[in-house]
């Protein structure tokens, strides 16, 4: 951990440098954070027909329609 002295700091400065260290620990909590976008998945149409407990052919008329 960085250590600095307070003396010769103006309030304008502190209040500065307190709102950087702030922000630069946010910054990286947030990255840390973002959630990976997933991917879509699909299905095959025989994993949605046994899914629905059909056929394929079933599957097909239902596509059409």
């Amino acid at each position: 951990m960085n250590t600095f002295q307070i003396t010769q700091m103006t309030p304008e400065q502190f209040e500065k440098r307190i709102a950087q260290i702030v922000k630069d620990q946010f910054e990286s909590i947030k990255s840390e954070l973002t959630p990976v976008k997933e991917r879509e998945e699909y299905l095959t149409r025989k994993q949605v027909a046994d899914l629905f407990q059909i056929e394929l052919s079933t599957l097909h008329n239902w596509c059409k329609k």
